[in-house]
């Protein structure tokens, strides 16, 4: 590459990485990567919701179709889908402009509450940021750290009241929305919600699982359970005949973990256990037929994400801590048993790379997936397997979040 044109490609980068609020070491790796204008295209997509919300219906309470009609009543576009017939989808609306008033208070809020509230959600206390000289039933607006405006609504309490514990104390709605840039349902207070009815899950987090083929009398241990997603499908496709135990590391998780296991109806299908997964097998002595490995990851295929603080270092860390974790997950494995590794994010240190090191360190085999409704990964220089055997969701490509599907054999 000549001094002008690489004097042209960080121009570029950095102008993208201020308009879209990506650190511009991730912005000018993608360019090498996809190019400027396809890079341009997946940012505006990550910040934008996916095309529909997509709600996993709970096989072992009800069925598609009456939650279909429930969501048609409330005049919402829904359909279930022609091949996973347990996933209905709620088409999104919007976007939507809102107008910031002058005599409207802001509340700001955390980055993940605010890209909740961005779709319609309301507000809840534990997301507040700041809140300065709001008052109950106030109407204001609602921004990120960045003063990014996302929604309009009522303040259902003082705003020294939305801050004046730590978040993790705090309780209730802050501020309840009343007109936001995108609006999807808001079911937390339906019994579609409370009575475990249905799961809020991507359809590429619902295919990973439909492609691990869980079956009656597995043993299925998920890795990286909270906040339950994958825990509660397995039990549910298996109609609750398999044993599930579901791993966690963190406290403020395994709560969350557990309030969903006993919403749908599955916490005593589901063994918990509060440990670092990667040290799992040095604790238990445990054979499984099935391993979920689904790691926290960097998330740059969440949509929407309003901003992105992630830097290349936390790319290099999280790929090392992906390694560990899928040999511990082989290491659960009977013979013959599969392995699930999903990730949503597009990096192929956590995703391409973490299958090689598998195939080539683990005796890990990749299977086909019976399931294909993404595009083959991304080829690599000395990668040891064909990438037509993984599958890749792209934010730019298709309406879901960018993701990544990978399914291995012992």
């Amino acid at each position: 590459m000549s001094y002008d044109e690489s004097k042209y490609l960080e121009e570029i980068a950095d102008e993208l990485s201020k308009t879209h609020h990506y650190k511009k070491e991730i912005v000018t790796r993608w360019i090498n990567r996809y190019g400027f204008k396809r890079v341009e295209a997946i940012l505006k997509s990550l910040k934008t919701p996916t095309k529909w919300k997509n709600y996993r219906v709970n096989r072992l309470k009800d069925d598609s179709w009456k939650v279909k009609e429930f969501f048609t009543s409330e005049n919402w576009e829904a359909e279930v889908h022609s091949i996973l017939k347990d996933l209905v989808f709620v088409t999104v609306k919007g976007p939507f402009k809102i107008e910031k008033e002058e005599r409207c208070k802001a509340v700001f809020a955390d980055k993940f509450a605010a890209e909740s509230v961005f779709v319609g959600a309301d507000l809840f206390a534990p997301g507040v940021l700041k809140a300065d000289k709001v008052r109950k039933n106030d109407e204001v607006i609602v921004m990120n750290k960045r003063c990014f405006l996302v929604a309009k609504g009522m303040a259902e309490m003082d705003g020294k009241e939305m801050i004046i514990k730590p978040a993790m104390e705090r309780k209730g709605v802050a501020v309840r929305t009343m007109s936001s840039v995108y609006k999807s349902p808001s079911i937390r207070n339906t019994p579609l919600y409370k009575e475990g009815i249905v799961y809020a899950q991507s359809l590429p987090a619902a295919l990973a699982v439909y492609n691990l083929a869980p079956e009656k009398g597995d043993i299925i241990v998920d890795l990286c359970a909270a906040p339950g997603g994958k825990t509660t499908q397995v039990a549910e496709l298996t109609e609750g005949k398999c044993r599930v135990i579901a791993v966690e590391k963190k406290p403020r998780r395994m709560k969350k973990l557990k309030e969903n296991l006993e919403r749908m109806g599955v916490h005593n299908l589901v063994t918990t256990y509060l440990e670092d997964a990667r040290y799992f097998t040095q604790k238990f002595n445990v054979k499984a037929d099935k391993v979920i490995v689904d790691p926290s990851c960097t998330g740059f295929g969440i949509r929407p994400s309003l901003y992105k603080e992630t830097t290349l270092r936390d790319v290099e860390g999280i790929s090392k801590y992906s390694c560990q974790l899928i040999r511990a997950g082989s290491k659960l494995l009977k013979k013959g048993g599969r392995l699930l590794y999903s990730t949503c994010t597009l990096e192929p240190e956590e995703n391409e790379l973490v299958v090689d090191y598998a195939v080539k360190n683990l005796g890990l085999k990749l299977e086909e997936q019976s399931f294909f409704f993404g595009v083959e990964g991304e080829s690599l220089e000395n990668i040891d397997f064909n990438p037509s055997l993984v599958q890749r969701f792209y934010p730019d490509i298709h309406p879901y979040p960018g993701f990544f599907i990978a399914v291995f054999k012992h």
